[in-house]
């Protein structure tokens, strides 16, 4: 009986000093809850600022290594146009047109294939004037200034219909004009064929002699008529063409 006893006592100091123990905790918590709210927070606000640091580094290293990409890229741009411009005037050296002619190189800014014309991007301020001859690194006549502004230019192909050139069949001591892609007043008895080769002619016209304009890919003639006409196709695409040598001189 004395045991039953001495074992209840025992129990329920047990659970007295449990209720004891969670009252303590309770007026713990609710004692010290709001710096235990901010020892979270700052422990968790910690972990962030370094999360933040952490991803603003990794975002300027990108940042750095994309600006770096551009600039070699750029770069690299840059030696390709220098590259192709050198050797549009190692072809013109090689043809000697230096010799013959002052030229400047020019870019291609825009193109009007419809309207037979394109923008180069010299002007008055680099001594460009009308009437100009327009000329690829291999001596191919493409054009002829036709309006100058300040910093560009305006060029008429030689294709043009209101654009006309006194031309040469080569071989065949033979001459004619040009109108955009028809040469007329060529004579009969020239033995012209398909595919002989047609230059400027030195006959005090625009153009300076020599320059290659394209192959004879037609002939009409006329039995009522004395004189052949000849329909051409020139050497240049103007859709392929980058960069021009402008004669000035």
């Amino acid at each position: 009986m004395y045991k039953i006893s001495l074992q209840r006592n025992k129990e329920k100091s047990k659970l007295i000093a449990f209720c004891i123990l969670i009252v303590f905790l309770s007026l713990f918590l609710f004692l010290f809850s709001d710096k235990l709210s901010n020892l979270s927070f700052g422990v968790l606000s910690h972990f962030s600022n370094v999360n933040f640091f952490w991803n603003q580094s990794i975002k300027e290293e990108r940042d750095s290594l994309l600006n770096q990409k551009e600039r070699l890229t750029s770069k690299i741009v840059e030696l390709l146009v220098l590259e192709e411009e050198n050797e549009m005037l190692r072809t013109a050296l090689g043809l000697g047109l230096d010799k013959d002619f002052n030229l400047l190189l020019a870019n291609i800014s825009s193109k009007d294939i419809l309207g037979n014309s394109f923008v180069v991007n010299k002007g008055k301020e680099d001594g460009l004037l009308k009437g100009m001859p327009v000329i690829t690194e291999h001596k191919v006549l493409v054009g002829v200034i036709d309006e100058v502004f300040d910093n560009f230019s305006r060029v008429k192909l030689i294709t043009s219909e209101d654009i006309t050139c006194d031309v040469e069949i080569l071989k065949r001591d033979a001459f004619g004009l040009l109108t955009g892609t028809n040469i007329s007043l060529v004579e009969k008895d020239k033995g012209i064929e398909i595919g002989d080769a047609v230059i400027t002619a030195s006959l005090g016209g625009l153009f300076p002699s020599g320059l290659f304009i394209g192959l004879v890919n037609e002939i009409v003639k006329d039995e009522t008529e004395h004189f052949q006409t000849l329909e051409i196709r020139p050497f240049f695409d103007i859709k392929r063409i980058k960069k021009v040598f402008i004669i000035n001189g």
